[in-house]
């Protein structure tokens, strides 16, 4: 199962190697699993993708708590056509959570006292009571996405614990890692996320990924869904501009009131561009310059030989041109001596070949 479940998380999510486990744990063995940690981290959007693409869709019931929630809501809602044909109180207890072989709760320590007391009476009897009427609990796992620790929900109270030992696995969900290649991961998997036609999404994806971890290291971790947002926000302002690409220079006029990012150093997105821009031309050089090399070895004609050196001069001009920081300034150094032993080489091959 944790094969299956990974490959199901691959496709859109990074950094779910501990999730992964805890889910194919709690699904197999039918246990409750506790998923906590700061917002924006996927752990919802993950385990609805995880059962629904394991074909479980129809045995899912996503429950969404909070101080609105009700008893009634937590039991199906009231039973109307009960009420209007037995002019009797009753819930639509099929269409609860508990007659759903998966179920999701939303935040649910923030429902008030009187819902989780009757939710824990219901885990406790794994069946709803009253009185003459009863309803099997069907349910056979029970997660729970919420920004607080199981821990801190312990501290209200005797009922509280007692109602948080129905969830034995317990994980924390946040990124470990918040390099360049974890932002970059992100970025490509979800790129359909924030594309917009007539616009090169992927332009912004090295910028942006670059950008989010130099924040990362500075203490400002972004989660995915704020880094996804400002993806959206930099694709959508290059579109409503009329850019093809995204530009350096949108990176502050865009995303200056994104939350996390406010205040934030944007020169670094330009040295960035730069020194990518640079990287590129002086691969490209070097490319060049090891064609132009293995061709000489086989020339055996002074034309020839004295077009190739003209060809190299060129490329030695043009890397002389390449803009470059203190990260590529040897090996542009080294290119430079290349071409100019490569040229030499050329000069005493034509030479050669005259005599």
């Amino acid at each position: 199962m944790i094969g299956q479940i990974r490959n199901v998380l691959d496709k859109r999510f990074v950094q779910y190697d501990r999730l992964a486990t805890a889910l194919a744990v709690a699904l197999q063995a039918k246990m409750n699993l506790w998923l906590w940690g700061p917002g924006g981290y996927g752990k919802s959007d993950m385990v609805e993708t995880v059962l629904r693409g394991l074909g479980h869709g129809a045995e899912l019931f996503i429950q969404a708590f909070g101080p609105g929630m009700t008893p009634e809501k937590l039991l199906g809602n009231m039973d109307i056509k009960k009420f209007k044909r037995e002019d009797e109180i009753g819930y639509a207890l099929e269409k609860s959570f508990m007659n759903y072989r998966f179920a999701v709760f939303e935040e649910m320590p923030d429902a008030a006292k009187t819902v989780l007391f009757l939710l824990k009476d219901i885990l406790a009897a794994r069946q709803y009571r009253d009185g003459s009427t009863t309803f099997p609990m069907k349910t056979e796992t029970i997660i729970v996405c919420s920004n607080l620790s199981p821990e801190s929900v312990a501290q209200e109270g005797p009922d509280a614990e007692a109602l948080i030992q129905r969830w034995p696995l317990v994980l924390r969900v946040e990124w470990e890692d918040f390099g360049t290649e974890a932002y970059t991961a992100l970025l490509h998997k979800r790129q359909s996320d924030f594309s917009e036609s007539g616009v090169d999404g992927k332009s912004a994806v090295p910028m942006l990924a670059n950008f989010c971890s130099d924040l990362a290291a500075k203490g400002e971790r972004l989660p995915p869904r704020i880094v996804l947002g400002a993806a959206k926000a930099l694709v959508t302002y290059a579109k409503i501009h009329g850019h093809s690409d995204i530009k350096p220079f949108d990176f502050q006029a865009c995303l200056s009131s994104v939350r996390g990012m406010s205040g934030a150093d944007f020169s670094g997105v330009v040295r960035y561009a730069q020194r990518s821009h640079a990287e590129k031309q002086l691969a490209d050089a070097e490319r060049m310059a090891k064609t132009l090399d293995d061709a000489l070895d086989n020339m055996k004609s002074v034309i020839d030989v004295t077009r190739k050196t003209k060809e190299l001069k060129a490329l030695l001009e043009s890397v002389h041109a390449i803009s470059v920081d203190e990260s590529t300034v040897e090996r542009k150094k080294n290119l430079i001596r290349s071409a100019e032993n490569a040229i030499l080489t050329s000069r005493e091959k034509a030479e050669s070949l005259v005599h």
